[in-house]
C-alpha cells in the first residue's frame, strides 16, 4: 500500500475516486464518503480520469455513465484493460438507463463491477462498495 495513505484508527483509509460531471453530486458523495471514513478525490473532468487514477491509486472507482467528453464505459474499459488498473473494482452510475441497456449498448468494452440507477440510496451504495472492496 502506498506510504501517502491516511492512517485511521491504525487502520489504512481506503480510497475512493468520484467521476461525475456534476459539482452537486461529487460534492455530496465526497461529503458522504469522508463522513464514513474513507479518502476521497473527486474529478468533473473525464479527459484526466486515467492520470488521475494513476496517480491518486484508488481503492475502488466511482464512474458516472455520462460524462462530457467520454462514456464511463469507454473509461471503465481503458482501466479494465490496463495491467495497473484491471484491479481496481468500478461502479457505473447511471440515471438513463440500466445496467442491461449499458451493456447492450457498449458490448465491445469491458463491463463495471457494479452499476448503479439514480437515484440511489446512500447505504446501498456504502454497501456495494464494502462488497467489491471486501472481494479485492
Amino acid at each position: 500500500m502506498s506510504s501517502r495513505r491516511v492512517l485511521q484508527c491504525g487502520v489504512m483509509k481506503k480510497r475512493v475516486l468520484v467521476i461525475d460531471d456534476s459539482p452537486e453530486i461529487l460534492n455530496v458523495t465526497r461529503h458522504l464518503l469522508e463522513s464514513r471514513g474513507f479518502e476521497v478525490s473527486s474529478l468533473a473532468d473525464d479527459n484526466q480520469a486515467l492520470p488521475t487514477v494513476e496517480k491518486f491509486q484508488p481503492d475502488i472507482v466511482i464512474l458516472d455513465m455520462l460524462l462530457t467528453f467520454r462514456s464511463g464505459a469507454e473509461i471503465c474499459h481503458d482501466l479494465k484493460n490496463q495491467a495497473a488498473t484491471k484491479n481496481i473494482p468500478i461502479i457505473i452510475t447511471t440515471g438513463q438507463m440500466n445496467h442491461r441497456e449499458i451493456e447492450s449498448h457498449t458490448p465491445d468494452l469491458q463491463p463495471a463491477d457494479a452499476y448503479l440507477i439514480k437515484p440511489f440510496e446512500f447505504d446501498h451504495l456504502l454497501e456495494t462498495i464494502q462488497k467489491l472492496i471486501t472481494r479485492n
